[in-house]
């Protein structure tokens, strides 16, 4: 089975400086990790493509999600798994690796 890394974003996440929740999922993502991680280090470089400046908040992953959709924060990258629930708040980006269990 093939986990999907994805990134769910809010609609309304344009700005030159955001802040986005993380939570713990060594050894992809996590405060205390270089660049806070794998997946963590790659969104920071793909906002940074287009000058747009991150700042990481960690949280754990239910409670993430919760305050992404009610718009605390613009984005919650990790590993989440595209679902028609989560479809009503959020847009994924495409896939940036896949992961075999």
């Amino acid at each position: 089975m093939k986990d999907a890394v994805i990134f769910l974003m809010s609609y309304n996440s344009y700005a030159e400086e955001i802040t986005v929740v993380s939570g713990e999922w060594e050894p992809f993502a996590g405060e205390k990790l270089k660049n806070l991680g794998f997946i963590n280090d790659v969104f920071k470089e793909a906002m940074k493509l287009e000058s747009i400046e991150v700042k990481f908040d960690f949280r754990p992953w239910k409670r993430a999600e919760v305050q992404t959709s009610k718009g605390k924060y613009v984005a919650s990258p990790g590993g989440w798994v595209k679902n028609a629930e989560r479809e009503k708040d959020f847009f994924s980006m495409k896939k940036v690796c896949i992961m075999a269990n």
